[in-house]
């Protein structure tokens, strides 16, 4: 299978039922991390943006859906969500994608692998991403299946579905509503992807995108705090670390996985959403080895912008002291 831009052309001419081939083709290439992989999402971007008018100009014009599309090349968390959605068991009639944006490739993803599937409502804020969706889907053959709703989800009514979708997250829970949307869908949907996260939160006396990568990936100084339901969270991420060393260039991290049942649904530390979150810096200013805390408890906001949360909202320390 070539890039996107190639068949673009003849797609246009296509039958629907060639459309929707296309799809499947196209669909499976993500899911596999196929070797033309990089150039089908790059084609994806660029169908995208081929179905604007002129006037919805990219360059000079602090394009709103540029940032949704340029995601569009996260192949690991696109690949994770697919295989993801594919994995549902048994018949899903209908379905709701939150946060579709200007592709709705998660949308499509799912009318791919449940071909029996009667309606997707996929919901999207942003008014020029939600217009993109539109030709997108068309594009792909399932106008009758894919309903592109503008709007705010946590505004509208959740309609009983089978299946709820949303990768509307972004580091540590913060920047994105994905929790916030996840629980307005609880009661609605018989199954939520994501429903869960794994929790680590880590000490790191760096900021370096390059030691943190590498700690991520081997897993080294991280603690594991668990399995954290996302239905059930609050209104703040919790957690506790034991405290060995009380540098005051300390910055505290979290990693927050996304899961499904017992699926994760985007590989540990593999994309954007699952990467390190600076929650605090220096988190132990000021305390000598003699006041070094036993351990340190943690809280923040989730779902809210990432200019409210770069302070962790309350740090509270353990009164006893390591000897």
């Amino acid at each position: 299978m070539g890039s996107l831009v190639s068949d673009f052309k003849v797609l246009q001419k296509a039958g629907t039922s060639e459309r929707q081939e296309f799809a499947r083709r196209y669909v499976s290439s993500i899911a596999g991390i196929s070797p033309e992989v990089d150039a089908n999402i790059a084609g994806l971007a660029n169908l995208v943006l081929g179905t604007l008018p002129e006037d919805y100009s990219v360059r000079n014009t602090g394009f709103p859906t540029k940032r949704a599309i340029e995601l569009l090349r996260e192949k690991r968390r696109l690949a994770g969500y697919i295989n993801q959605i594919g994995k549902q068991e048994g018949v899903v009639r209908n379905a709701v994608e939150v946060g579709t944006g200007p592709a709705a490739i998660l949308a499509i993803a799912t009318a791919v692998h449940h071909p029996r599937i009667e309606k997707i409502t996929a919901i999207e804020i942003n008014s020029r991403s939600a217009d993109c969706a539109r030709a997108v889907v068309e594009l792909f053959g399932f106008g009758g299946v894919i309903d592109v709703v503008e709007g705010n989800a946590l505004l509208l009514d959740p309609v009983e579905t089978d299946l709820m979708v949303t990768e509307t997250f972004d580091k540590g829970l913060v920047g994105e509503p994905g929790v916030a949307i996840v629980q307005h869908y609880r009661e609605a949907a018989k199954r939520l992807l994501p429903d869960s996260v794994n929790l680590h939160a880590g000490l790191f006396s760096t900021d370096s995108y390059r030691q943190l990568d590498r700690a991520a990936r081997g897993r080294s100084n991280w603690v594991n705090l668990g399995r954290v339901d996302l239905t059930g969270l609050g209104d703040h991420v919790e957690g506790a670390l034991t405290v060995s060393d009380s540098s005051p260039s300390k910055n505290l991290y979290t990693l927050t996985t996304l899961l499904q049942g017992q699926d994760e649904v985007i590989p540990f530390y593999d994309d954007v959403i699952t990467g390190p979150a600076l929650i605090k810096r220096n988190v132990l200013s000021g305390l000598g080895q003699n006041d070094l805390p036993a351990s340190l408890s943690f809280s923040y906001p989730h779902s809210t912008g990432a200019e409210l949360t770069r302070t962790v909202s309350t740090v509270d320390f353990s009164p006893v002291a390591v000897a």
